[in-house]
């Protein structure tokens, strides 16, 4: 990760209170302690359970975050007028939630896997002890918790620019904590938008990129993708979502992670709560293809048995037939 650019905002702000400004004079200098503070910020975002996922509203005047965030990709306002005027915005955003609280802002824009990103986070403060270096004596003190984000939204730039999916992502809190990601997501100006068919195909192309990253053999990955299609059955007939965090651990108890870690390693655009599609899903125990004059269709499990494929002469060969398709053949020659 390569930071290009950040600086930190404070919002002072109590329960029932408006928030007050003040604005930081210059950006921050780019050396060890803010690239440890983003890297782990940019760390726990990766890892937070649940994240939404959404596009830019299209009316800039309504919500004009976007245009803001344009003229300043485009060199049109330096960071500290583009983050300035998005402070009033903020505020203005959080007066209008009563128990709302003030913090510092962090804004920052990065790069990683030869992507630019756009980061907009709101961290508090963590309380602790320090040492007079002179004295030895303890006193309080209090630093940047970049462990926990109170909010947190990225945008990959590239691919709002080229309008490719949902190019905004951000932490998305319990059904408690509605009201607080609502304040946030209109000051940025975002329509949350998960669309349970794309997201789960996204999911099934993610899971045979990993067989083939972590080189599965055919019955390891054979197997990988029957866990998924079971927990993405389990999850359709109960009426809940997916949690990337469960299908990672069901994978692989001796390292619960991996799988989601190598989706955010991979930048792989996915969220948590959407309701696996299972017209889709059912891609992963079954393949198939068509044309104008031809369809095909079966069990994946069959490859290698019934149906075998030679990849040199391009040719199916299907044994076993069903007796009513070989009736139907018979009646037909």
């Amino acid at each position: 990760m390569q930071i290009e650019e950040a600086i930190v905002h404070r919002i002072d702000k109590d329960r029932h209170g408006n928030g007050k400004l003040t604005l930081a004079p210059a950006c921050l200098e780019i050396d060890p302690v803010l690239t440890e503070a983003v890297a782990k910020a940019r760390k726990t975002y990766g890892t937070t359970a649940s994240r939404a996922f959404g596009t830019f509203e299209a009316n800039v005047r309504l919500f004009p975050f976007s245009g803001l965030l344009s003229d300043y990709l485009a060199g049109k306002l330096d960071m500290l007028k583009f983050s300035g005027q998005a402070m009033t915005m903020l505020v203005r955003e959080m007066d209008k939630q009563a128990l709302a609280t003030g913090g510092y802002a962090l804004f920052v824009r990065y790069e990683e896997h030869a992507k630019t990103y756009f980061m907009v986070v709101l961290l508090k403060l963590r309380g602790g002890v320090g040492i007079d270096q002179t004295t030895l004596t303890l006193s309080p003190n209090f630093s940047l918790d970049v462990d926990k984000l109170h909010e947190a939204a990225r945008i990959n730039v590239a691919n709002w620019s080229a309008a490719d999916g949902n190019y905004i992502s951000f932490a998305k809190k319990g059904k408690s904590d509605a009201d607080f990601t609502d304040y946030f997501r209109n000051f940025l100006g975002c329509a949350e938008f998960v669309e349970s068919k794309e997201q789960t195909s996204l999911l099934i192309q993610a899971i045979r990129d990993y067989c083939v990253a972590e080189k599965l053999d055919a019955d390891d990955a054979k197997k990988m993708k029957e866990k998924a299609f079971n927990y993405f059955s389990e999850q359709a007939r109960d009426g809940k979502g997916v949690s990337l965090v469960a299908l990672s651990m069901r994978f692989d108890d001796q390292k619960p992670t991996a799988f989601k870690e190598y989706i955010e390693r991979s930048a792989i655009e996915i969220g948590d709560g959407f309701e696996p599609h299972k017209n889709t899903f059912k891609r992963l125990m079954r393949i198939g293809g068509k044309d104008a004059d031809i369809t095909i269709n079966f069990d994946i499990g069959l490859i290698g048995n019934r149906v075998r494929y030679d990849k040199i002469t391009r040719e199916l060969r299907i044994t076993n037939l069903p007796p009513a398709l070989i009736a139907a053949i018979e009646a037909e020659m």
